[in-house]
């Protein structure tokens, strides 16, 4: 292989050489994950399934120098998905410029006192740390398969809970401005979603009380984001994909999206409705799932006394149930659990405020 989306290797050993400061060989290339296809049907054939995927071609190279050797990840993004460089990159055209303006023919950055056009772009790059370790995605289908809970399930789950809590108590802020910003981006980032939904006939027809639902509440939570001013570090795609942990039990995350500062809610409904979700996929004695969402609930409540996080958290599990559900559709992946999931939900939002008692009461879930 003598390059990678058309970029040569000469050009990749050399930005390495640059990060790691000394000569490298690279060894081997291995792809991790690139454009999710879209589904063979009829049903998907005219939906731009992929702008629910990340658009990115992502790649283990294993390289070595005269002394060690070591991995590292290359992530090459698609440039309507690289929303971090959007300052510095737009896709222009005429449709897009006003009468009488100045147009814009080139837009870039500096480094080392060079001028870098990124006008004609077709991916931006990320290089990161190789993290080792099972996605904790893995983990939990596991336990779906073995429906024995241990406490070393217990302790994961709890982990997690303690690092979002952590995220909280050591970087929360009063800033309204703030708040309300991102709630702004929040809610046109999900009304965008609403509306792509709503395009599926089929998908809108069967929940289209559930869409409307959600929609109403995501005009509410932009009309009283006024009320709220506490913001923390956001992670702002932290599903079990995204979290992974090693053969020693150590913990780590990747691929973070969006801005440094939001609400928490977005993270803590991520990652707490696949409890939920995995609960519904199949009754097992025990509700160990159920036992999980408790742990970590009732944990990162008690480690951050952010009872007001029950307020608007209902809607972060809103729109994720969502699009969970329309994923379970189009790959036909246990959709029994959307109804079940979005009823849920639903009613949270109805009730104005998250209430982990009716979830248990919902599911059946019986410490004793």
């Amino acid at each position: 292989m003598q390059e990678l989306n058309n970029i040569p290797f000469a050009e990749i050993k050399n930005i390495f050489q640059e990060i790691l400061g000394k000569d490298i060989f690279i060894e081997n290339v291995s792809r991790l994950k690139s454009l999710i296809p879209v589904p063979n049907s009829d049903r998907t054939k005219n939906i731009n399934f992929i702008n629910l995927a990340k658009k990115a071609d992502v790649y283990r190279i294993k390289y070595s120098t005269e002394n060690d050797s070591g991995d590292i990840i290359l992530k090459l993004l698609v440039t309507d998905r690289a929303s971090k460089w959007e300052s510095v990159y737009s896709f222009i055209n005429e449709n897009e410029i006003l009468p009488e303006q100045a147009q814009i023919l080139d837009k870039g950055i500096v480094s080392d006192n060079s001028l870098i056009s990124v006008n004609n772009v077709s991916f931006f790059y990320e290089i990161i740390d190789f993290v080792p370790g099972m996605p904790y995605s893995s983990h939990l289908t596991s336990l779906l398969e073995s429906k024995t809970l241990e406490n070393k399930d217990i302790a994961k789950a709890i982990t997690i809970s303690d690092y979002l809590a952590q995220i909280f108590n050591e970087s929360h802020t009063s800033d309204r401005l703030m708040y309300v910003k991102e709630t702004c981006n929040f809610v046109q980032h999900n009304l965008q979603k609403l509306d792509f939904f709503e395009s599926d006939v089929d998908f809108y027809n069967k929940y289209n009380e559930e869409i409307h639902i959600i929609r109403d509440a995501l005009e509410d939570l932009l009309i009283n984001s006024v009320k709220h001013d506490l913001v923390c570090k956001v992670h702002n795609d932290f599903h079990p994909n995204n979290i992974s942990f090693d053969s020693d039990g150590e913990f780590h995350t990747f691929d973070n999206f969006g801005n440094i500062y939001g609400e928490q809610a977005a993270d803590l409904a991520t990652i707490s409705l696949f409890y939920i979700w995995y609960d519904l996929r199949e009754d097992i004695t025990g509700k160990p799932f159920l036992n999980l969402f408790n742990q970590f609930m009732n944990n990162y409540l008690d480690k951050t006394n952010n009872k007001d996080i029950l307020t608007v958290l209902p809607i972060f599990y809103g729109v994720r149930a969502l699009r969970l559900a329309y994923v379970n559709e189009l790959i036909d992946q246990d959709p029994h659990t959307n109804k079940p999931l979005l009823n849920l939900v639903c009613e949270s939002i109805k009730d104005g405020c998250f209430k982990i008692e009716k979830i248990n009461e919902a599911l059946k879930y019986n410490e004793n």
